[in-house]
């Protein structure tokens, strides 16, 4: 938004963030942007602005999420080696960073940052389930766990952008099973994706209930 020329508050922003995203869980995956879009219609923003803010924003997650492709490499053609596969995300990492500072803008390139940091935290929280079901089963190693990490962003990406998967259900755990078979056993990797969709589901709705909350004291203030 504020690559755009609107000041908004980082406050504002995760309350709309928090009160639209548990739509996602709806089918059709699309009604939490339809939530961000009509919460900020209501707060006087554009429409315009705001479904170029949102373009962005997909367009920019998309992006960062594909980065993490180079990581899975190794993965599906064997001659490609993990050192390599750093190296060329790293570069892509970096060349975009520039790309998108020197000719957008600071901000653009900070929610590029922020989006990178996301996803690896959230694939950190699903190695860190994983680890903790598989526990001696060779899966300790520094380059296991890396494979797991990037293949689950990959996955989350591709149920991302699959139309009318509500939160990528489904595709994602068919992604996993494909990218990971025979580096983890299969039990052990769908029960730590479903532990991860009920860790997700627990802080989306503890984000939303939070959310609601503090517009409900906001609205109560302002009326008095």
């Amino acid at each position: 938004m504020k690559s755009l020329g609107v000041d908004v508050s980082r406050a504002w922003s995760i309350k709309i963030y928090g009160i639209s995203q548990l739509a996602k869980y709806v089918p059709g995956n699309v009604f939490h942007i339809a939530g961000r879009q009509a919460l900020g219609m209501s707060a006087g923003i554009s429409g315009g602005i705001l479904a170029k803010s949102t373009g962005w924003e997909i367009g920019l997650i998309s992006v960062s999420g594909a980065v993490f492709s180079w990581l899975v490499l190794p993965l599906l053609i064997p001659f490609v080696t993990l050192p390599a596969s750093i190296a060329l995300i790293l570069l892509t990492i970096v060349g975009l960073g520039y790309i998108l500072y020197i000719f957008f803008s600071f901000h653009l390139f900070l929610a590029f940052i922020y989006q990178i940091s996301f996803l690896l935290i959230s694939g950190g929280i699903f190695v860190i389930l994983l680890g903790a079901l598989v526990q001696n089963e060779g899966g300790e190693h520094l380059q296991a766990w890396i494979f797991i990490c990037s293949a689950y962003v990959v996955a989350w990406l591709v149920g991302l952008v699959t139309p009318g998967a509500p939160a990528g259900v489904g595709v994602r755990e068919l992604i996993l099973l494909f990218l990971l078979k025979g580096l983890v056993n299969d039990e052990d990797l769908l029960m730590a994706v479903v532990l991860g969709r009920i860790l997700t589901f627990a802080g989306d709705l503890l984000f939303f209930s939070l959310s609601s909350f503090f517009l409900m004291i906001k609205k109560e203030i302002k009326n008095e």
